[in-house]
């Protein structure tokens, strides 16, 4: 009896060291996995960016200020552009950025940016922002108001640089309505957040009416099928004269744009009926953790009047 006693127990021993052993492999295969993969991706090691913005016609270096931020908001730093040097950032997350640079006398610039494997590799990253040299506008025209239907186009153009062409239109007694399309601008997948965190569900979103795509930031009114239909806010100076208002969201870089108005008058005018078209120019500029379109940023507004012409 006392044999087949020992013989129960030294079994018993040995199923539970086996099981101990087989719980120990598994332990340290998960240990190893879990390791192995932090390793492939470092996305909590810090980079270091130098950042640079320069003219984008003649690549001039500016100085000016910056202000980068992660996607989710927990990384964000403010500081000075130098026009002699390039500026050294320390202690970056590796995760998508966005890179704002902003110059007075010039449009800002911002950008996405995803850090390539050697970047990572080499835990440092050359940036620059390529910025365009506020101008003003010229504007040739064909068409008047003369008749009751009014087909006029504008051939707008800049020498330099006009970023976010936008009109506020004024009339007098003796015209009834003046329209121009609404814009619309296309992109695969316009989104109102910014990110989207996986693990907390968590939107990050962009203030109300604000969209983006790429490297796009827009005011849409709605979004239907990759089409922004820009929506156009009046500016509080305009307020108590506008009658109508557009954004084209159109940024002229030494080219032009076509603008076709429709407008309808009264069969009788007079020589002090007129439409006038007030253009003026937007730009992004940092708010909080967003950025935001302020106009009044770059030349004084650009006033267009065409009159009545009796005949």
């Amino acid at each position: 009896m006392n044999k087949k006693g020992d013989a129960f127990w030294n079994i018993l021993w040995i199923i539970i060291v086996l099981i101990i052993f087989i719980a120990l492999i598994i332990v340290l295969l998960v240990v190893g996995t879990k390791y192995t993969n932090k390793s492939e991706i470092p996305l909590e090691t810090p980079l270091k960016i130098y950042l640079q913005s320069q003219d984008i016609d003649n690549e001039t270096q500016l100085s000016g200020e910056y202000f980068i931020k992660s996607e989710d908001n927990s990384y964000l730093v403010r500081g000075k552009l130098q026009k002699d040097s390039l500026v050294e950032i320390k202690n970056v997350p590796n995760r998508p950025l966005t890179v704002y640079c902003w110059t007075e006398g010039y449009y800002s610039n911002f950008t996405k940016k995803i850090f390539t494997a050697t970047e990572i590799s080499q835990n440092t990253s050359k940036i620059t922002c390529y910025q365009g040299k506020i101008s003003q506008i010229e504007i040739s025209r064909t068409g008047g108001i003369n008749d009751i239907d009014n087909i006029i186009t504008l051939n707008i153009s800049t020498p330099k640089h006009y970023n976010r062409l936008s009109t506020v239109f004024t009339w007098t007694s003796g015209i009834i309505d003046a329209t121009t399309d609404t814009p619309k601008k296309q992109c695969d997948t316009w989104t109102n957040y910014s990110y989207y965190d996986n693990e907390t569900k968590n939107y990050f979103y962009l203030p109300q009416d604000y969209y983006i795509c790429d490297n796009q930031i827009e005011i849409c009114a709605y979004v239907k099928d990759g089409l922004c239909t820009l929506k156009s806010n009046i500016p509080l100076r305009f307020e108590d004269i506008a009658d109508y208002t557009i954004s084209t969201g159109i940024n002229l870089d030494k080219n032009y744009y076509e603008m076709i108005l429709h407008v309808k008058t009264r069969e009788i005018k007079n020589k002090n009926d007129y439409l006038q078209i007030i253009f003026y120019d937007q730009d992004l500029r940092p708010v909080g953790n967003d950025l935001i379109f302020h106009d009044d940023v770059g030349e004084k507004d650009f006033v267009y009047k065409i009159n009545y012409e009796e005949i």
